[in-house]
């Protein structure tokens, strides 16, 4: 769900949710809020100057795309069945809430797969592609894959929010590239 059509009431949301709009509203201004306090500390943190600061990349009223994504990632009768699906994520931030196994994060150091404990009430926090390249590698965008513990087909879903640059940022860098 397009964060800038959500919050300008624009966006067609299903009749199946129609109740929940402005729940949903609520949440994404709010995932939206926390991802530029994320970038203000960070950018305070990396002491960087004013033409260098990560919020000058995600401006409120600047188009981007940015959202949520209610997603249902069903585990499999058998581990073996799952496919490899390992990647980095393309934008600045994805917030991850979710009270299910199922993020597998790479750990380079130890060469080896660790799963991410689910912290109910609580966001995992991705840095991501955009945020490494804006970073200058200081933050790095970690390899991951959504996949199962252990045998056993169940029912599982996760809510994620994306922070993704401006269409401005992204435009710049294609045109650099």
């Amino acid at each position: 769900m397009a964060y800038d059509e959500l919050v300008q009431g624009a966006l067609q949301i299903p009749n199946n949710l129609s109740n929940s709009a402005q729940l949903l509203r609520q949440f994404s201004i709010l995932c939206h809020s926390a991802c530029e306090t994320m970038l203000s500390c960070l950018s305070e943190a990396l002491m960087l100057d004013y033409t260098n600061r990560f919020e000058r990349h995600h401006r409120k009223g600047e188009p981007s795309d940015s959202g949520l994504k209610l997603i249902y990632e069903p585990s499999l009768s058998r581990l073996a069945d799952v496919g490899e699906n390992k990647h980095t994520d393309s934008g600045t931030f994805t917030i991850l809430f979710t009270d299910q196994w199922g993020l597998h994060v790479y750990l380079p150091e130890a060469k080896r797969w660790a799963f991410a404990a689910p912290m109910p009430g609580c966001g995992i926090v991705n840095v991501a592609d955009s945020l490494q390249r804006l970073s200058g590698n200081r933050l790095h965008s970690p390899l991951h894959r959504v996949t199962q513990r252990y045998d056993g087909a169940a029912k599982r879903y996760f809510i994620s929010y994306f922070l993704r640059p401006e269409h401005a940022t992204k435009e710049a860098w294609a045109r650099d590239d």
